[in-house]
């Protein structure tokens, strides 16, 4: 009598476990086929940029050539986070901040090389939307990135306003404005749905086999 209790349960088990199993799966199969719908076409081009995301991977990176200089933009698009608008908080009206909801900000790099020298101005920033900021500018030589103690990097908050304002013209006549911030932070949302409807056919073919 034991014994048959015993396997009557086990075969509970097996089914709870079995229907819970199909459950999953039905869950993965419909969040795929919602991110294949929301899926846009991801241009090659913006403005004068070349635009490259690798499938398979979290990467964006756009280059272009200016006046004898290469740049480069990069970002990681696991690199944004929601957050409250930025002015200051005193500004805002908690009520209809609360009904709009945060704002997406992507973190990207911006690298600047050029033919007549081995070394690279680079900018770490930010894009809110349609707003560019600026929090780290730093001058790379080959045998510096070999060196942890090298001083290459100066936070944007220790520079005086008239040369951080100078940088932000210097990128803007480069192209990194803020249409490119916007531009930026829509094409994240484009890479992370693909790569998430990506993810998820992995997953459900996983579970099937």
């Amino acid at each position: 009598m034991f014994l048959t209790r015993t396997v009557q349960a086990s075969r509970l088990t097996l089914k709870g476990r079995c229907r819970a199993f199909s459950e999953l799966a039905k869950a993965i199969r419909q969040f795929r086929e919602d991110e294949e719908k929301e899926k846009t076409i991801l241009e090659p081009e913006f403005g004068d940029f070349m635009v490259v995301h690798t499938e398979g991977t979290a990467m964006l990176e756009l280059s272009k050539e200016y006046d004898g200089e290469t740049i480069n933009v990069f970002m990681d698009v696991r690199k944004g986070q929601e957050e409250d608008n930025f002015e200051d908080e005193e500004e805002i009206d908690e009520e209809v901040n609360e009904e709009e909801g945060g704002e997406v900000s992507m973190e990207f790099e911006v690298e600047i090389s050029k033919e007549t020298t081995g070394n690279r101005l680079m900018f770490d920033c930010i894009a809110r939307g349609g707003d560019l900021e600026i929090t780290d500018i730093s001058i790379i030589s080959e045998p510096d990135e070999m060196q942890d103690e090298a001083y290459n990097t100066v936070p944007a908050i220790r520079l005086s306003e008239e040369v951080i304002d100078g940088f932000y013209d210097y990128l803007a006549e480069r192209g990194v404005d803020e249409k490119l911030a916007e531009y930026l932070c829509d094409a994240a949302d484009q890479v992370d749905t693909i790569e998430c409807a990506n993810w998820a056919a992995r997953v459900e073919a996983f579970l099937e086999k």
